[in-house]
C-alpha cells in the first residue's frame, strides 16, 4: 500500500516536471472563438466619411465650424452685428443679431447673411438662427470664440420649426 503512494507522488512529480518544461513558465494563450479563413481574406480600403448632419435643429456651433449635409455645406464666418438686449438692461426694442455664413453647394459658393428669428434661403434647404449664446451683458463684450448658435436647417417646402420673415 504504501509502495502505491510513493508511485503515485512520483507520477505526480514527474508530470509537474514535463508540464514545467513544456511550458518553460509561459502561460498559454488562449484560442479566440472564432479564426477567419486566412485563404480567402482580402483587404477593403476604409474610406472615411465626413460627418453628414440631419436636417433640423443644430446646436452648439460656433464661428468657423463647418456643418455638413446631404447637399450642401454651410460654415457661419462672423458675427455681422449683435444688437440684443443686454440680459441685465430694459430695452424698448429685443434687438438682433446677423452672422454672415458661407454656404458650398451644387452651384459653388455663396455668402449670405443669416439674423436671428428670420429665414434664409440656400439651393434647396431654408436655415434659421434660433438661439443665439452667451446672453449680451451690459458690463461684458463678448468675444467670437464666447459664442455658440443654435440653427434650424429644414429643406425647402418641409415643416419649418423657426420664425418666419
Amino acid at each position: 500500500m504504501k509502495e502505491t503512494y510513493i508511485i503515485i507522488a512520483a507520477c505526480i512529480l514527474v508530470g509537474a516536471l514535463l508540464l514545467s518544461v513544456f511550458f518553460k513558465g509561459e502561460k498559454p494563450v488562449p484560442l479566440p472563438d472564432y479564426m477567419p479563413d486566412q485563404s480567402t481574406a482580402t483587404t477593403t480600403p476604409v474610406v472615411m466619411r465626413p460627418n453628414i448632419l440631419t436636417y433640423g435643429e443644430v446646436k452648439n456651433v460656433r464661428l468657423g465650424q463647418t456643418l455638413r449635409f446631404a447637399d450642401f455645406s454651410l460654415k457661419l464666418t462672423r458675427v455681422e452685428s449683435d444688437s440684443r438686449c443686454p440680459a441685465n438692461a430694459k430695452c424698448a426694442w429685443a434687438g438682433t443679431t446677423i452672422v454672415s455664413g458661407e454656404f458650398v453647394g451644387a452651384t459653388g459658393t455663396t455668402t449670405k447673411v443669416i439674423e436671428l428669428d428670420k429665414i434664409t434661403a440656400f439651393g434647396s434647404a431654408t436655415v434659421s438662427l434660433v438661439e443665439v449664446l452667451p446672453l449680451s451683458m451690459q458690463t461684458h463684450k463678448i468675444i467670437n470664440s464666447e459664442y455658440r448658435f443654435t440653427l434650424d436647417v429644414q429643406k425647402k417646402n418641409s415643416v419649418v420649426n423657426s420664425f418666419a420673415n
